[in-house]
């Protein structure tokens, strides 16, 4: 059935979204699919907490982003992405792990293996001198981020 999906996609050009999620009953598994011109992909982050929201009892929604992808959870997602980008006349790579600045790290990550595998050798990416100080916090499970209320946050 799905594959009649993806042909009305492709028929009509509309764009899919293959997504990282975290592992619960409706979730969908990891995909590489382009309907359109644009290949799109989603990394959610796999915090396993977000599958008690399909029973209701879901945390806190933004617990739901506070995830750092490991290197070799991002390296699973490198050969679609590489496929997209082959095929694709664009393509966007978004993660919506952005609780204290753990999507950023990660999109460096990605940027940075991107060039190695692409056989372009490590390639230089200029960080902000904040981001730079913070990333070895991050990746060391040092860094926190504490929830001020109405939607507002500040990393510590």
């Amino acid at each position: 059935m799905y594959e009649e999906a993806l042909g009305t996609l492709i028929d009509y050009r509309v764009g899919f979204c293959n997504i990282d999620q975290a592992e619960y009953i409706k979730a969908m598994p990891p995909t590489g699919f382009l309907t359109s011109p644009i290949g799109y992909v989603r990394l959610h982050g796999r915090n396993p907490q977000d599958w008690k929201q399909e029973f209701g009892r879901a945390g806190s929604s933004l617990s739901r982003h506070d995830y750092l992808y490991s290197r070799d959870e991002l390296r699973e997602w490198q050969p679609r992405i590489e496929h997209l980008t082959s095929l694709a006349d664009n393509t966007f790579v978004f993660l919506n792990n952005d609780i204290g600045g753990k999507g950023v790290v990660n999109a460096l990550q990605l940027c940075f293996d991107a060039g190695r595998h692409a056989g372009t050798g490590a390639r230089r990416v200029d960080t902000p001198g904040i981001l730079q100080s913070s990333v070895s916090s991050i990746a060391s499970g040092r860094f926190r981020t504490r929830y001020l209320g109405a939607g507002r946050r500040a990393v510590a």
